[in-house]
């Protein structure tokens, strides 16, 4: 089994997934999910439980191991075996197929969760797309895996926990099943908190959509808000979809929610603002790389079989009579290298400038991390 070691949570814990693991990358440019994760390790307080719906590699499950501690509890469901061997070591408990609580409370099934109890078969995706297999309807593939369903209700009957206090659900479109199977449980705790993906292309793989799954976390009393962990605000989702992706908070009392987060202590603030820093300048670096790459695949269909005439449009020159052509594009192409070059050299001061703020910040996160250990040795 490959590994990749070499990303840290919120609270720590270094985490491995399969080689080329396409989340792994995204973790370790900085900027994928980096919200959801400072909302689920400042919301999450010792002694809460916590249920991650799709764990895939364990990373929320992770983030909330440390935010629990010793006295709360974690159940992470995961049906796919490729990623199955990742969160058990990632968690450090092996799955289990009995509905059992273990001696450390943190329990993984390798179940998926569903409207009830049937088998279903998951469609894999390659290694290193782990992340995107999800449930069919329908007769099975070659590379599809026969799995085991089981509804929410039944696995909070079987554990009979005192409290739930926030379930994510990402399950690449089977959301609505989820909540199907969950009634009970959302019925019996009332202040129970979702953080849920919408995702259009996945709800369309089940006829279904978006807007449709909005309407049915209503239904069920649910008020669903964009998060803004930088601002500490939970705003109310006013738009309808579709969404393409995106992971909205649903709480029957936002402000509830809010108060809770408010009340996260100086050290898990300390690092929330760090992560929330870091991810700030990673995903500005992000979304600059993708203009530049956009940019130059432009340039390449323009430039394609077009490189006389962009010397024209260019220079003011005439256009070459066909005679002159090889040296029109002979001058055409060492124009397009010169723009290239130019474009190149503006991409490099950007990677830099984001290298020297994500290294001033990793600094800044082992001082503060430093600080924060003092802080709660002095608590």
């Amino acid at each position: 089994m490959n590994m990749h070691y070499n990303i840290e949570t919120l609270g720590g814990a270094r985490l491995s997934y399969p080689d080329r693991d396409e989340v792994s990358r995204y973790l370790l440019e900085g900027w994928y999910e980096y919200q959801e994760q400072c909302f689920v390790y400042q919301f999450l307080q010792s002694g809460d439980v916590f249920f991650d719906i799709g764990a895939h590699a364990g990373l929320y499950s992770a983030i909330a191991n440390d935010a629990v501690g010793p006295d709360g509890a974690i159940v992470a469901l995961e049906p796919n075996q490729q990623i199955l061997p990742y969160l058990e070591r990632n968690i450090g408990v092996s799955g289990r197929a009995d509905l059992a609580w273990n001696a450390e409370r943190r329990v993984i099934l390798p179940v998926a969760a569903g409207e009830t109890r049937r088998k279903a078969f998951l469609r894999l995706a390659e290694e290193c797309k782990s992340a995107y297999a999800n449930i069919i309807e329908g007769d099975e593939g070659a590379t599809d895996a026969e799995i085991e369903v089981y509804s929410l209700d039944t696995i909070v009957e079987k554990l009979a926990p005192d409290q739930v206090d926030l379930i994510k659900i990402d399950v690449e479109g089977a959301e609505h099943l989820v909540l199907e199977g969950a009634s009970a449980t959302l019925r019996q705790f009332e202040d129970v908190v979702l953080l849920m993906e919408f995702t259009e292309n996945n709800q369309q793989t089940f006829s279904m959509s978006t807007d449709e799954l909005l309407r049915q976390v209503k239904s069920l009393g649910f008020k669903p808000a964009h998060i803004d962990m930088d601002a500490l605000e939970l705003t109310p989702v006013c738009e309808t979809g579709p969404f393409w992706h995106e992971n909205f908070v649903l709480a029957r009392d936002l402000d509830k929610v809010v108060g809770k987060l408010q009340r996260s202590n100086q050290a898990v603030r300390r690092r929330v603002e760090f992560t929330l820093a870091k991810g700030r300048a990673c995903e500005a670096r992000y979304k600059e790389s993708e203009a530049f790459k956009v940019l130059c695949a432009g340039l390449d269909r323009i430039v394609e079989g077009k490189l006389p005439s962009i010397l024209s449009a260019l220079t003011g020159k005439a256009q070459p009579s066909e005679s002159s052509a090889p040296e029109a594009v002979a001058d055409s192409v060492a124009l397009a290298r010169s723009l290239t070059a130019r474009l190149e050299n503006d991409l490099g001061r950007i990677e830099g400038a984001g290298r020297a703020i994500a290294e001033s910040l990793d600094e800044e996160r082992a001082a503060g991390h430093q600080q924060a250990r003092a802080i709660e040795a002095l608590t």
